[in-house]
C-alpha cells in the first residue's frame, strides 16, 4: 500500500496525461496534496497512447448547447480564450466570449460537460483552441500575403502602438476603396490537444510505457506518487 503522513494515499489516476501530469488543486477545489503534483510524463507516448494527439472541431451551435447544459447563457457564442494555463500546460480558465457577455471556465469546465453526468466534449485540458470564421482572408505586410482563417493572434498597429487585436463581433478594415466591415464572429471552434482524463496522479498509459523500457511497479509508483511510503501489508 501507499502511505502519506502515516494514512493511506489517495492514488488517482487517468487514461493519458498527455505529457505531464497535473497538480490536484488545479483540477477540484480543495487543499494541495504533497505527493498529487504535476510531473513530466513522456511515457505515454512510449506506449503508443491512442489518446497522445487528437482534434475535435465543435459549432457555435454545439457550443450553445453545451454551455446550455451547464446553464451558461452568453448568447451567440463569438470567441474562446485560453486566458490562463496551469503550470504543467493543462488551460486553467477558458473565457467564453458572446454577444450577451462572457463566462470563465475553469478546473474541469474547460473540458466541456456536455450534460451527462462525469461525461464531457474533450478528452482533456491539455488543448489549444481556433476560432475559425466563415471564409479565408488575406493580411498582407508589404513583402508577402498569408491565408488567415482566425483571427486569433493578430496584432493591430496603431499611433500607440501595437497591440493585440481585441475582442469584436465585427472588425471595420481600411480598404483601397474605403472602410470594410468584417464579421468576426465564429463558426467553429477547433481544438487541438493530447491526453485523455483530469491529469491527477498516476497515468495508465503512462505506467504502461515506463514498465516497458523496465521501471519497477516502485519506479512508477514513486514517480506519479512522489514522497509517498510502500509499505507491504502482511496479513
Amino acid at each position: 500500500m501507499l502511505f502519506a503522513a502515516g494514512r493511506p494515499a489517495a492514488t488517482f489516476y487517468h487514461s493519458d496525461s498527455g505529457g505531464h501530469t497535473e497538480y490536484n488543486h488545479y483540477v477540484w477545489n480543495g487543499t494541495p496534496i504533497s505527493y498529487l503534483i504535476g510531473v513530466p510524463d513522456p511515457f505515454p507516448v512510449m506506449a503508443g497512447s491512442p489518446h497522445a494527439t487528437w482534434t475535435t472541431s465543435l459549432s457555435a451551435a454545439d457550443m450553445a448547447r453545451i454551455l446550455a447544459s451547464s446553464s451558461i447563457n452568453v448568447g451567440a457564442v463569438q470567441r474562446l480564450e485560453v486566458k490562463e494555463r496551469t503550470p504543467g500546460g493543462r488551460v486553467a480558465v477558458l473565457v467564453v466570449h458572446g454577444t450577451l457577455g462572457r463566462a470563465e471556465l475553469v478546473r474541469q469546465q474547460p473540458r466541456l460537460p456536455n450534460g451527462t453526468p462525469s461525461t464531457y466534449e474533450l478528452r482533456s485540458t491539455m488543448y489549444s483552441v481556433t476560432n475559425e470564421v466563415a471564409a479565408n482572408f488575406y493580411i498582407s505586410n508589404g513583402q508577402e500575403t498569408q491565408t488567415q482563417k482566425t483571427w486569433d493572434g493578430l496584432s493591430v498597429i496603431s499611433a500607440s502602438g501595437q497591440s493585440q487585436l481585441p475582442v469584436s463581433p465585427v472588425y471595420v478594415l481600411q480598404g483601397q476603396h474605403g472602410p470594410i466591415s468584417v464579421s468576426a464572429q465564429a463558426l467553429s471552434f477547433v481544438f487541438e490537444g493530447s491526453g485523455w482524463g483530469h491529469g491527477v496522479g498516476m497515468s495508465q498509459w503512462g505506467a504502461r510505457g515506463m514498465a516497458e523500457q523496465g521501471y519497477t511497479y516502485q519506479n512508477i509508483l514513486l514517480h506519479y506518487y512522489q514522497g509517498v511510503e510502500l509499505t507491504q501489508i502482511v496479513p
